[in-house]
């Protein structure tokens, strides 16, 4: 797609460059949220995308305090 070209360009990356090494992380966090889900629903009894990241991300600090 052109925007990835441009994006690409404007940040001196290849279009292989910018989908191999700069946007990993992003995918591969998208992969692990994936997974998680379907536990998160099972363990907070509710399918709201925004609750459930409200709850993982307090359980989450409560435990990094």
């Amino acid at each position: 797609m052109p925007i990835h070209l441009a994006y690409a360009s404007a940040l001196g990356l290849s279009l292989q460059a910018l989908n191999h090494q700069f946007d990993r992380d992003l995918y591969e966090k998208n992969a692990i949220w994936l997974r998680l889900i379907p536990v998160l629903e099972k363990k907070y009894g509710t399918t709201d995308n925004n609750t459930l990241v409200e709850r993982y991300e307090a359980e989450v600090n409560a435990r990094l305090d």
